[in-house]
């Protein structure tokens, strides 16, 4: 199969093994991940809350938006399998050295369809940032 500039694809059939090895952005056409973690300690910082807020919980939070998000792009653009996406996170999730990025850049291995869902949930990241923001200004994520 020919890629981008005439080059030779290094994808292939075989299913991938997402517990190892690099995961990298696979296309120029894939906009840069965000920096997750970053902005969810930076909103952690800056809230405005008594008992402070929890990182933790707000990552967890965000990983259930993404997550969400990815899972109805998967259902509504042909060809691309939910269970393959699903089973990526999850296998993801579990590597030590996990970083949410990953996500992005992991969706960039399913072709033009994985790829428009990385641009679209880049796309959507300041509205995820403004949800996740409103949760915290809510309390949501209190220590305690």
């Amino acid at each position: 199969m020919v890629g981008f500039f005439g080059s030779k694809s290094k994808r292939s059939s075989a299913v991938r093994d997402w517990s190892t090895g690099p995961v990298v952005k696979q296309s120029p056409l894939a906009a840069d991940a965000p920096d997750v973690l970053a902005f969810a300690v930076e909103a952690a910082k800056q809230a405005d809350r008594p008992a402070g807020v929890d990182p933790e919980k707000v990552l967890a939070a965000i990983d259930r938006l993404l997550a969400g998000q990815m899972d109805a792009y998967a259902a509504a653009l042909s060809g691309l399998d939910a269970g393959q996406t699903a089973q990526m996170r999850e296998s993801l999730y579990a590597r030590p050295d996990f970083r949410f990025e990953m996500f992005f850049d992991g969706l960039t291995y399913f072709g033009s369809n994985g790829i428009a869902m990385c641009n679209g949930l880049v796309e959507q990241w300041g509205k995820f940032q403004s949800v996740i923001v409103g949760l915290i200004e809510k309390g949501e994520f209190d220590r305690g």
